[in-house]
């Protein structure tokens, strides 16, 4: 017997869905070592065996789509010697998915990237293992505003995580402290606008958190992985397609007048609060334009400078409070 919308018979699908709730890296850690081994290998034979044939085109047919999953060689993408690169061949793409399968991701959803042949794991993956997860509830997740960081090769957002496992209150704290900067870092392109950076920085928490309440060392690496993971929300040209730098006279022209007004809206404002907002607005528009570093510094020391400003002029104004100061 067949489904509906397949040429794959329902047995076939029913012994691959078994393999990968049997085999699956959380039902596995419990055991023995050599049962551990013998139980994935004999699992991944079956998945490797059964992922062939009309099931491995329909599969095939989900990938470089939102819906489905995304690989760092869609059609028509180039290396950095702009020749174009050659799709993945079957076998990798199998093995990805399996270790995504087995991890406990979903081949739909883009909850699995394929980069650099490997298998990683999304913010949708993160997002929804938290939010299925027994006993955690009243995730909250609180982010503020993305500061450019030359060491962090793009920018340091600061993040913090609040939740109930099975009713005892945790949270997590990433900011910049006393002790050190504890600030997610996170890679940025000239494509990425504020929304894209915040999302990356999502990505780390939420494997973060993930990594903590499993105590997975593995779930601890995927939460370094950066720019390369492909998300969504973060449209990007050709992988690793060089970028020309052509500074034109429009370009310069978009980066003035985004400077201009936002120097004019600090200035008109009483509120360091309101300076933040300014500023996140501002940088998203720099990164959207392209703008060099030198822009991007221009625009920190412009706030920089306003917030103090605020701040020394506080004394003369004691009445005039930030939102949700106490008086």
């Amino acid at each position: 017997m067949t489904t509906a919308i397949s040429n794959v018979d329902d047995k076939t699908l029913a012994t691959m869905d078994d393999a990968i709730e049997e085999c699956s890296l959380s039902k596995l850690a419990p055991l023995r070592q050599f049962q551990r081994t013998a139980k994935l290998a004999n699992g991944m034979k079956v998945l490797r065996g059964g992922m062939t044939g009309p099931l491995f085109e329909d599969i095939k047919g989900l990938a470089n789509t939102k819906l489905g999953f995304l690989t760092d060689r869609p059609p028509g993408a180039k290396g950095k010697d702009g020749k174009q690169l050659t799709p993945y061949p079957d076998h990798v793409l199998r093995d990805a998915i399996i270790e995504g399968m087995l991890r406990g991701a979903s081949i739909v959803g883009n909850e699995i990237n394929v980069i650099a042949g490997n298998c990683y794991l999304t913010k949708q993956y993160f997002e929804r293992q938290l939010q299925q997860w027994p006993g955690l509830t009243e995730l909250r997740v609180v982010e503020g505003v993305p500061t450019t960081s030359t060491s962090a090769g793009g920018a340091l957002v600061s993040m913090r995580a609040s939740w109930k496992l099975n009713g005892h209150p945790d949270e997590m704290i990433c900011d910049k402290t006393v002790d050190g900067d504890y600030r997610i870092p996170v890679r940025v392109n000239s494509q990425m606008g504020v929304d894209a950076i915040l999302g990356k920085a999502r990505r780390k928490l939420y494997a973060k958190v993930v990594a903590r309440i499993s105590g997975s060392t593995w779930v601890a690496e995927q939460a370094e992985a950066d720019g390369d993971v492909i998300d969504v929300e973060a449209p990007r040209l050709a992988q690793d397609e060089p970028q020309a730098t052509k500074e034109t006279e429009e370009s310069v022209d978009a980066v003035k007048t985004i400077l201009d007004g936002t120097r004019d809206k600090v200035a008109a404002t009483e509120l360091c609060m309101e300076v933040d907002t300014i500023q996140a607005e501002a940088r998203g528009w720099l990164l959207d334009a392209g703008a060099p570093q030198s822009d991007h510094n221009a625009l920190r020391e412009m706030c920089d400078s306003r917030r103090e400003q605020i701040k020394s002029t506080r004394g003369e104004r004691s009445n005039q409070r930030e939102p949700g100061e106490e008086g």
